[in-house]
C-alpha cells in the first residue's frame, strides 16, 4: 500500500511540472509558484498521512498548510480537524490535551475565517462540529459548553440550518442539566424554552421527536417550579380577552385551575403552551388581586 501511494505521489510531482504554477488561480497556495507548487505537493501529503492515520506527520503537514495557504483549499481544514480530534483522544496528561484541544477549537475558527459561505458546509455546519466536539472532550468546562453552542445556534437561525433543532436540543438538554446541578439560574432555562421554540414549529417527523424531547427536558428540569417562576398574584384589570382566550383553552387544566408555569411564561414571554404541555407541568391555582383581597379561579 505504501509502495502504491508513494508512487501516485511522484505521478502527482511529476504532473505538476508541466502545470504553469504563475497561473493567477494558483495564487492562494502561495506567493510564488515554486511555494505553491510545494504547497499543493504538501497538501497530497496530508491527505496520504490522514488516510495511513499518521496523525504526527499529518499535524506537521496541516501547520504548514495553515500558515502558507490557508484559502486554498478547504480540505486542509477538515483534515486539520480530523488529525487534532484523533490526537486530543491520543493525549498522555491533562496538559497535553488542553493544548490540544485549543488547536482544535483554532481550525474551526479557521475554517469559518477562510471559508464561511462554504457552499456545503457553511458556518452553522462548523460551529455545531465545533461545539461538539467541545462536549465531548471537555464536559466539565460547562460554560464553555454553553458559549459554544449559543455560537452555533445563533449561526443556524442567521442561515436556515437544517440540523438547527438537533444542535437546539443538545444545547438546551445541556442547560437543564447545569440548572440541575445549580450552575445556572431559572430564569436562563426559562428565557432559552422561550427563544428556542419556535425552532421546533415544523410538521417534519425528525423535528417533532425533537420538539417531544425539548419540551420533556424543559418540563423535568425543574426550572419552571411554582416556587420559583409562578406570579404571587396576576391583578384583574390585566385579564384581557386575549387572556380570556389562552386560559378558556390551554391553561386550564381538569380541576378548572390555571396551569401555573403555562401561566406563568404566557405573562412573561407571550408564548402560549399546548394544552398536552399544560398538562405535563406543575398545576395550581393562582391568586387574582382584586382591592387588596385575592381571588382564586
Amino acid at each position: 500500500m505504501k509502495i502504491l501511494l508513494s508512487a501516485l505521489l511522484v505521478f502527482a510531482a511529476a504532473a505538476s511540472i508541466a502545470q504553469d504554477f504563475s497561473d493567477p488561480r494558483y495564487a492562494p497556495w502561495g506567493d510564488t509558484p515554486e511555494q505553491r507548487k510545494q504547497n499543493i505537493l504538501t497538501s497530497n501529503l496530508l491527505k496520504e498521512a490522514v488516510d495511513t492515520r499518521d496523525y504526527d506527520a499529518a499535524a506537521g503537514y496541516f501547520r504548514t498548510l495553515a500558515q502558507e495557504g490557508p484559502s486554498a483549499f478547504e480540505a486542509t481544514f477538515i483534515r486539520g480537524a480530523q488529525v487534532y480530534s484523533n490526537k486530543v483522544q491520543r493525549a498522555q496528561d491533562l496538559n497535553e490535551k488542553k493544548a490540544l484541544l485549543d488547536s482544535l477549537m483554532m481550525i474551526y475558527d479557521l475554517r469559518v475565517q477562510y471559508f464561511p459561505s462554504s457552499p456545503n458546509y457553511g458556518t452553522a455546519y462548523v460551529l455545531d462540529r465545533k461545539a461538539r466536539e467541545y462536549l465531548t472532550f471537555n464536559p466539565s468546562d460547562r460554560e464553555g459548553v454553553r458559549k459554544l453552542y449559543k455560537e452555533a445556534i445563533e449561526a443556524g437561525l442567521q442561515s436556515g440550518y437544517a440540523a438547527l433543532p438537533d444542535v437546539a436540543l443538545v444545547y438546551f438538554s445541556n442547560l437543564c442539566d447545569d440548572y440541575k446541578m445549580g450552575e445556572v439560574y431559572p430564569d436562563a432555562v426559562l428565557d432559552e424554552y422561550a427563544r428556542l421554540a419556535p425552532i421546533f414549529e415544523s410538521d417534519a417527523p425528525g423535528v417533532k421527536e425533537a420538539k417531544t424531547q425539548f419540551d420533556t427536558c424543559f418540563a423535568g428540569s425543574g426550572a419552571a417550579d411554582v416556587t420559583t417562576s409562578a406570579p404571587a398574584a396576576i391583578p384583574l384589570c390585566l385579564i384581557n380577552s386575549r387572556l380570556v382566550n389562552v386560559i378558556t383553552s390551554s391553561l386550564i387544566n381538569e380541576d378548572h385551575c390555571f396551569s401555573v408555569i403555562s401561566l406563568a411564561l404566557y405573562w412573561k414571554y407571550r408564548v402560549k403552551m399546548s394544552s398536552s404541555f399544560s398538562l405535563m407541568l406543575v398545576r395550581a391555582p393562582i391568586p387574582l388581586a382584586m382591592d387588596g383581597h385575592a381571588l382564586t379561579v
